[in-house]
């Protein structure tokens, strides 16, 4: 499986070096928010992913791979390694990198609130939503393919976040600036499920709710892609 996303990651090397430079440049200007950053870096990931989908599909270099003594557990397995990877790099980036630059430039990161993704409910937010798109977006890709996989996948998922939007919106009370209360109000509500809970039970808590679905996402990957017809 590590061969396979070498593979990958040397086919699509300088489009995921663009996305990444894009992020990182692009979150630290002043009017992007703790929230819109975290929804930036959660894009990456599955740009990510849909570069490398492109680029096998373009290239048809999947019918090459499978015309190899190679399983298509171990294809399915290598693409979700993959998208982990990308996901623990935005991860490094978004909370190693843009929240602490940001909070050194002290009129950044107090308007747009940067503080807060210097924190554990933060983090756990990133990691969870991004993994649960993950989770959707691959096995409509192993059962659809990219073009119509992927437009499955934006339908169903800009179809969610509205739906979640919505929901929030309407439980916040009427304020200025109603996205960052959004973000605000959110990570408020995580931080008061941590204090409930306590830290070590959150944290194990979160890492079932992040584990569960990428399973399931695996699970129903190989089912699909063994009855794929090329």
């Amino acid at each position: 499986m590590l061969k396979l996303c070498l593979k990958d990651l040397l086919a699509a090397r300088w489009f995921l070096l663009a996305n990444m430079t894009v992020l990182l440049l692009y979150a630290l200007q002043p009017y992007f928010s703790a929230g819109f950053i975290m929804a930036a870096g959660g894009v990456v990931v599955i740009a990510g992913l849909a570069i490398v989908f492109f680029l096998e599909d373009r290239d048809k270099t999947e019918i090459l791979t499978l015309s190899l003594p190679v399983k298509r557990s171990a294809i399915v397995g290598a693409r979700h390694l993959l998208g982990a990877l990308f996901l623990a790099v935005c991860g490094g980036i978004v909370f190693g990198v843009i929240a602490p630059l940001g909070t050194v430039i002290r009129s950044r990161s107090d308007a747009a609130g940067l503080s807060r993704l210097l924190s554990i409910e933060a983090a756990v937010l990133f990691f969870v939503i991004t993994l649960f798109f993950l989770a959707l977006y691959l096995p409509l890709y192993h059962r659809f393919g990219f073009g119509r996989g992927t437009i499955v996948f934006l339908i169903a998922g800009i179809a969610l976040v509205s739906l979640g939007a919505a929901g929030l919106f309407a439980i916040l009370p009427a304020a200025p600036a109603p996205g960052r209360e959004l973000g605000t109000a959110v990570i408020g509500s995580v931080r008061a499920i941590r204090s409930s809970l306590g830290t070590p039970l959150f944290l194990l808590s979160a890492v079932a709710v992040v584990v569960v679905p990428f399973a399931i996402s695996l699970r129903l990957s190989l089912r699909f892609y063994a009855r794929r017809e090329f």
